[in-house]
């Protein structure tokens, strides 16, 4: 009956095709075992410096023979520029493979290859990384990383195992810096100023300056005077001095105390607000002659 060997031996040829499919699968079988804590990155926007947070991944073959595998990891949001996110601000970062290799936001987008031996595991060091030259406003925040290994060798990608989830975040820490300058421009440069000379003192007469603020949050701008309002004659020590006003962005500081506070929101920027100050001399009638000088000491406070 030869239509019944045809047949048989058609039926021995797939059990032997599948049996040996089978035992390719169980030769590699990895899977991601565990995910350290993914510390958080402390980032403060002034410091012109990048910040990185490192983490493990482990990843054990069941199997029996080595592996060649990769990873790929998504954030919340795939397809778009990873950010930490507290509610509509971000914080923009990315996740490196060791070597610097960056990560794209696919969950079907493996890079990197380690090789795990059979029945071995094997841990991967990766790293966050968040760029210098951000600015947001001071808060946490966060995000879900969803992590899948493939065997990348031979080719094509497959996947294997289950996805492990993590969460990661960024701190965006409470600064606030300021600068006197004798012009408006961008923080710090390039009119730094640290004296106003009035010359020959007059009643009224009137200098400006400008007290550059850049924060991550709203700010106390704290204000003292050495002669508690006054510019002393640097030889006489009794004499009671030349009284004087000051205005920044607008409001009167009241000199007369130890010190005199102005609560302003400055634009999330690294460049900061330019707040006007202006300083009025009082009456000089009848003071004698020489020189006469005040301290006055402006620092911000982020609150």
């Amino acid at each position: 009956m030869p239509s019944y060997r045809i047949a048989q031996i058609a039926l021995a040829a797939l059990v032997s095709c599948c049996t040996a499919a089978g035992a390719a699968v169980a030769a590699c079988n990895v899977s991601i075992t565990n995910v350290s804590p993914i510390p958080n990155i402390l980032y403060d926007p002034f410091e012109g410096l990048t910040k990185t947070s490192n983490y493990t991944v482990d990843l054990t073959n069941a199997g029996g023979d080595t592996c060649s595998v990769g990873l790929a990891i998504a954030s919340s949001v795939q397809g778009v520029p990873r950010s930490f996110k507290n509610g509509s601000n971000q914080l923009r970062y990315t996740l490196e493979w060791p070597g610097g290799a960056v990560f794209s936001n696919n969950i079907t987008a493996p890079i990197g290859s380690v090789s795990v031996a059979g029945g071995k595991s094997r841990t991967v060091t990766l790293r966050v990384r968040v760029a210098a030259g951000l600015i947001a406003p001071a808060a946490t925040y966060t995000d879900v990383l969803t992590l899948r290994v493939y065997r990348v060798n031979p080719t094509p990608a497959v996947q294997m195992g289950t996805d492990r989830t993590a969460s990661a975040a960024g701190v965006v820490e409470a600064r606030a810096q300021v600068n006197i300058a004798g012009a408006s421009g961008a923080f710090g440069a390039p009119f730094a100023l640290d004296r106003l000379d009035f010359g020959a003192l007059t009643t009224g007469a009137t200098k400006s300056a400008i007290v550059q603020v850049r924060a991550t949050a709203p700010v106390s701008i704290n204000v003292s005077s050495q002669g508690l309002g006054k510019m002393k004659h640097t030889l006489l020590p009794g004499d009671p001095g030349v009284a004087y006003t000051l205005k920044i962005d607008g409001s009167n500081v009241q000199l007369g105390s130890v010190s005199f506070s102005v609560t302003r929101s400055p634009p999330i920027t690294l460049d900061g607000i330019n707040y006007p100050m202006s300083v009025q001399i009082g009456d000089v009638t009848g003071r004698p002659s020489g020189n006469y000088q005040d301290t006055l000491t402006v620092n911000v406070a982020p609150l």
